[in-house]
């Protein structure tokens, strides 16, 4: 949507235009007006304009000092010069300005407006120019250290994601998602993760990355990140450069030996030591998470000793089913659930019922699996589940509304006589529930603030009408707003202000007693002249023809 204004000190013509444009087709727009220079800056230090209709030659501040304060402020905002003089200086000094038009006055309302139409498809166009595309991928490539870490970061966090492969390319992340990767975690000795100030630490971890990149690349290809506990872990997935039947066989060893000069270099020019646990072996992707919880753990038992570098085996790392053997997979399972509940309750609060229900059911798939034999798992799966759906309800006072609907008893009591598979069927029917409470009320309050503005536009014909102060007024976004009304009332909120103002012009105009002009205001209309054009387009008829058309027509006011 573009925001317009026009500027003139002649109500008349302000007026006029003001009309003429709100009646443009072709572009979705909102069109306000202002009697002054000065009553427009007030206007445009509460809103963003993206046009500007102004006269030149105004009492108080005159159009050329107007716009130059608006560029200060919106550089982009396109400007048209309209003016009864047409000396020289004038054109000139508005034509120095970018993205402005000039125009006389005499000039017919469709030459403005087509100049009005000109200038609104070049902002439509500027919003797809290759600079703002130049200028965005400028913004990503600032970006992108940021976003591989929080990928890698989740990859640790929580297990693999989807479409690994797919992500990792668009990162430019240089290693590949079909082949294992070795694991390096980092650890400084003396220093907790909170101890130093974020420039500090920011200069501290570039530093490490730096001597990592330098002495491992002629054996690896990496991707790092930094992960945060109660120290600072430094974190490499490395993939051995050479690619064949025995890659990587003697990478290990070759790592190991350019960590130690790492430790080294960082001791002499940081002035801190670092420990490092190295995967024997490049690992599968999907045990990647676990892995670096074991490490972490080995990691901090032996930090403190001033372990060097360490190289954790096979047999040391991972179990006979290929996960580290202190924890077995339950720890990720338990990380995996509370991170798919924290999703499950955002779709759940923006009312999102397919996309929540899609989820739901690869938690519910991946807990059947993960959690298969597992007592305790399933027990602690169901206690969690019950705790989420109890937490949801208090918080939203829906527990008396599906007490109908639901065992409340049961899920407060985490059901204890229901098998998993039985808690996850039960839960879908607590949350198919709680969609259908939630959607009856939204519409509940969306159609109280449809009759809301509906009784406003009724007692307010004459008022700003536009469809962001209406939105506004109900605290709804406008587009949404616009969406909804139509959606309630089968019809278009413009066509229903329209219809309501004609419906009040014919009842005034059947009172004889009532000037022509003072119905035009009385329906917002500033112009009698643009509220002939309004009403003899809706009627065939000029408001006069309307007026003496009726029985009661004799000694009417003109």
């Amino acid at each position: 949507m573009f925001r317009l204004l026009v500027v003139d000190d002649e109500p008349v013509i302000a007026d006029g235009l003001f009309e003429t444009l709100k009646e443009m087709e072709g572009f979705d727009t909102e069109v306000h007006k202002a009697y002054s220079g000065f009553e427009a800056l007030a206007l445009l230090n509460a809103k963003k304009f993206d046009l500007i209709v102004t006269d030149i030659c105004m009492q108080g501040m005159d159009g050329l000092e107007l716009v130059e304060k608006i560029k200060g402020s919106w550089p982009e905002c396109k400007i048209v010069f309209l003016t009864g003089h047409d000396q020289f200086e004038y054109a000139y000094k508005a034509l120095q300005f970018h993205g402005v038009s000039y125009l006389l006055k005499n000039e017919d309302y469709e030459k403005i407006v087509d100049t009005v139409r000109m200038q609104l498809c070049d902002l439509e166009k500027s919003l797809r120019d290759e600079h703002l595309l130049r200028t965005a991928r400028e913004q990503m490539d600032k970006a992108l250290p940021l976003l591989r870490r929080e990928l890698l970061t989740a990859v640790l966090e929580r297990g693999e994601g989807e479409d690994l492969g797919e992500r990792l390319g668009e990162l430019e992340i240089g290693i590949s998602a079909s082949r294992p990767v070795m694991l390096i975690v980092g650890c400084r000795q003396d220093l907790a993760s909170g101890d130093a100030n974020v420039f500090s630490r920011a200069s501290e971890e570039y530093a490490v990355s730096l001597l990592v990149e330098r002495y491992l690349s002629p054996y690896v290809r990496m991707a790092e990140t930094v992960i945060r506990h109660s120290r600072t872990y430094f974190v490499w997935f490395a993939q051995p450069a050479a690619e064949g039947e025995d890659e990587g066989q003697h990478t290990p060893v070759f790592v190991k030996g350019a960590l130690e000069l790492v430790r080294q270099a960082c001791q002499q020019s940081l002035g801190f030591s670092l420990s490092f646990i190295v995967g024997g072996q490049p690992l599968p992707w999907s045990n990647l998470a676990e892995a670096f919880r074991y490490a972490r753990s080995v990691l901090n038992s032996r930090v403190e000793q001033g372990t060097d570098v360490l190289v954790l085996t096979e047999a040391y790392f991972m179990n006979d089913k290929g996960r580290p053997p202190q924890f077995d997979g339950q720890p990720l399972l338990v990380q995996r659930l509370a991170q798919a509940l924290e999703d499950l309750e955002l779709l759940l609060e923006q009312g999102q019922s397919e996309p929540f229900l899609e989820a739901y059911e690869r938690l519910r798939m991946t807990m059947a699996e993960g959690a298969s034999g597992r007592r305790s798992s399933q027990s602690e799966t169901k206690q969690r589940l019950s705790l989420f759906f109890v937490s949801f309800l208090n918080r939203y006072e829906l527990t008396e509304q599906l007490v109908g609907d639901i065992d409340v008893d049961a899920l407060l009591a985490g059901f204890p006589a229901l098998t998993l598979a039985e808690t996850f069927e039960v839960c879908r029917e607590v949350a198919q529930s709680i969609f259908r409470v939630r959607s009856a009320e939204n519409e509940r309050r969306s159609i109280i603030a449809i009759h809301q503005v509906q009784q406003y536009i009724q007692e307010h014909l004459d008022a700003d009408l536009s469809l962001t102060s209406l939105a506004d007024s109900v605290y709804f976004n406008p587009k949404y707003f616009s969406r909804l009304f139509r959606q309630v009332t089968g019809e278009y909120l413009s066509d229903y202000i329209h219809e309501r103002r004609l419906r009040k012009a014919k009842e005034m105009l059947e009172q004889p007693q009532i000037k022509i002009h003072a119905v035009a205001a009385a329906i917002g209309y500033q112009s009698p002249s643009y509220f002939t054009r309004f009403f003899k387009k809706a009627m065939q008829m000029s408001p006069q023809e309307y007026r003496d058309s009726r029985p009661n027509a004799a000694g009417t006011a003109k």
